[in-house]
């Protein structure tokens, strides 16, 4: 009776053998959200770099957004916000395309340089090592 119970076991082992997945797949079925985009999140993430980042492992992101400024430096995004606002970080301004409407203005998202923010902590060092 035990070989009975084996053999339907040996077979669905022999089916199933491999990854799971569906049958000849070789692993779990990708999700429409699965893309190269989102691994190259996730490398990035893993790496070392800000959340969010579209970058591959070797392309870094030279200006960051207020949310990656905030991870890059350990802050919260309203402390950016309040830094840029005081003219402590300097925000990079980068020109929109004339258009009737707008004529010569300029993207609304602030970023940040990423030299500008090593920048800052080296000044906020030695600031901190005077006193």
């Amino acid at each position: 009776m035990s070989d009975e119970l084996e053999r339907p076991l040996a077979a669905a082992s022999r089916r199933l053998g491999g990854l799971p997945g569906f049958r000849g797949t070789g692993g779990r079925p990708r999700k429409d959200s699965d893309s190269s985009v989102t691994a190259a999140r996730q490398v990035s993430a893993d790496a070392g770099a800000p959340a969010g980042a579209l970058a591959s492992p070797a392309i870094v992101p030279r200006l960051l957004t207020v949310d990656q400024a905030a991870i890059y430096l350990g802050l919260g995004s309203d402390t950016i916000y309040e830094l840029v606002t005081r003219g402590v970080l300097r925000r990079i301004r980068i020109p929109a395309p004339p258009t009737a409407k707008r004529g010569g203005s300029e993207v609304r998202k602030i970023l940040l340089d990423r030299q500008d923010l090593d920048a800052q902590i080296d000044a906020w060092r030695e600031r901190e090592g005077l006193g």
